[in-house]
């Protein structure tokens, strides 16, 4: 199975985002590329528009190997896959020109990576560039392990972290939140760094960022195209009329 430059830079670019996430292995099938951290909390769930068979399933299990596989290479590159009898890639050959270079695959049952996110929209919040900036800038100042997201009935939004030694860091957004149905108090709480992290590179070359809110606390944020999922630690409604 043929693996075109332009399926190769698809992945390449997917992976970036990947390692922002904390995503060391991923499944490519369906024309998705879908994996989560090991703590499960933060998944890429990102369509993809491939030339190969969208049944076949190619596991990357260590990413940053294969980045480095494509780093040799100075040009386009070109891949071919091997698939066994279950469709699975077991082997991908890399090449440009008259070089090749292996990286054998990890079995699709391996690796654990969602199917969807089916969580339900119940809010969308959209803070400016330099407000989401300054939200990631004050978790990773503080070393924060917790960043919590509120949002009021009224559609005030609320992001709140604190230091190991309960310095506190608090903003409103300028944009109220729009929400999808009846409007809620809400509270949802997620990993500090791991998500300032993804808050920044989504910053990074957009003006504003939007981030879509499910029932169950889901955050899907969008970087160059490719989705992030953010799952809470814990949750709670906020009484907050």
């Amino acid at each position: 199975m043929n693996l075109t430059n332009n399926d190769i830079e698809q992945l390449r670019t997917a992976f970036q985002i990947c390692r922002v996430a904390g995503i060391d292995a991923v499944v490519v099938t369906d024309n998705q590329i879908r994996g989560v951290t090991a703590s499960t909390k933060m998944a890429v769930i990102s369509p993809a528009s491939f030339s190969f068979d969208p049944e076949a399933k190619i596991g990357i299990g260590r990413i940053g190997e294969f980045e480095k596989r494509l780093n040799i290479f100075a040009g386009a590159v070109e891949g071919e896959a091997k698939l066994n009898d279950s469709n699975e890639a077991s082997v991908i050959t890399l090449g440009a020109g008259r070089s090749k270079v292996q990286f054998r695959c990890t079995s699709e049952r391996l690796i654990k990576y969602p199917k969807s996110n089916e969580d339900e929209v119940v809010v969308t919040v959209t803070g400016k560039k330099t407000e989401i900036q300054q939200v990631a800038r004050a978790v990773k100042t503080l070393g924060a392990e917790q960043l919590t997201l509120a949002v009021t009935r009224a559609g005030g939004v609320k992001f709140e972290c604190s230091s190991p030694t309960n310095e506190a860091f608090a903003t409103e957004l300028e944009a109220t939140a729009e929400f999808e149905n009846d409007p809620q108090g809400i509270v949802h709480i997620y990993e500090g760094d791991r998500l300032a992290t993804v808050l920044e590179a989504a910053a990074r070359d957009a003006e504003e960022v939007t981030i879509v809110v499910g029932e169950f606390g889901s955050l899907t944020i969008s970087i160059k195209g490719h989705t992030v999922v953010a799952l809470p630690d814990a949750n709670q409604e906020d009484d907050d009329e």
